[in-house]
C-alpha cells in the first residue's frame, strides 16, 4: 500500500510541475530576473532552453526518472539566470525525496545550498531553508546543521518564533556535538526571550538545561 501511495505522489509531483511551465507562453524579450547574472550565455538563449527543457519534460515518460533529472540538472547548470533554475533546485529536489530508488539526502542538500548561495533574494527562500534543515536533521549531520542555524540566525528577526526554532535546533545540535557550553548558550538564548516559558521553545529548552 506504501509503494502505491509514493507512486501516485510522485506521478503528481511530475506532472504538476512539468504541467505549468510547459502550458506557459512566454514572451522572452518581457522576462527581467532580477538574479545576480551566473551564466555565460545570453540571458534571452538560456530562457529559450530552459522553456525547450520545460517543454521536453511535458512529452516525457512519467517513469522516466533519469531524464527528469538530467533537464532539471541541465536547467540549473545552464540557464542559472532564469526564474526556471530555481524552480527545478525545487522540483528536482521534490522528485529526489519522492522518487523510488531516487532518494538521495545529500545531493538535496547541495541543491537548497545552491539555492540559498546563489540566489539570495528568491521568493522561495523560506521553503528552501526549511527543507534543507529537515533533510540535515534527517541525516543527523549536526555539524552542517548547526552551521546553517548559526547562518539563519544572523538575519532572523530575534523576536520571531523562528528565531527560537532555529536557537532550539542549533542548542540540540550543539548538544549532539558535545558542546555542552554552546549548547547551554542556545538554550539560555531562548530562556532570555522568553522567561514565563510561554512557547513550547522555551519548555523544550529549559527541559534540556536540567540534564
Amino acid at each position: 500500500m506504501a509503494n502505491r501511495y509514493q507512486i501516485l505522489l510522485l506521478t503528481l509531483v511530475l506532472l504538476f510541475g512539468v504541467a505549468v511551465c510547459a502550458s506557459e507562453k512566454v514572451d522572452l524579450d518581457k522576462i527581467d530576473f532580477p538574479a545576480p547574472r551566473l551564466g555565460k550565455t545570453p540571458v534571452k538563449d538560456q530562457l529559450q532552453l530552459a522553456y525547450s527543457l520545460y517543454d521536453q519534460m511535458s512529452a516525457t515518460d512519467i517513469w522516466d526518472v533519469e531524464s527528469f533529472r538530467d533537464c532539471h540538472n541541465r536547467v540549473i547548470n545552464e540557464c542559472p539566470d532564469t526564474p526556471w533554475a530555481i524552480e527545478s533546485c525545487w522540483r528536482l529536489s521534490n522528485l529526489l525525496i519522492t522518487a523510488p530508488r531516487q532518494h538521495d539526502n545529500e545531493e538535496v542538500v547541495r541543491l537548497m545550498t545552491h539555492a540559498l548561495e546563489k540566489y539570495p533574494g528568491n521568493p522561495w527562500q523560506d521553503r528552501f531553508k526549511n527543507r534543507l534543515l529537515r533533510t540535515l536533521q534527517d541525516m543527523k549531520d549536526h555539524t552542517r546543521l548547526l552551521y546553517w542555524c548559526q547562518k539563519l540566525l544572523e538575519t532572523t528577526d530575534p523576536e520571531s518564533e523562528k528565531y527560537l526554532s532555529l536557537t532550539l535546533v542549533a542548542g540540540k545540535s550543539a548538544t549532539a556535538l558535545g558542546d555542552q557550553e554552546s549548547a547551554s548558550w542556545y538554550f539560555n538564548e531562548i530562556l532570555n526571550r522568553d522567561p514565563k516559558k510561554e512557547t513550547i521553545f522555551a519548555r523544550i529548552a529549559a527541559s534540556h538545561l536540567k540534564q
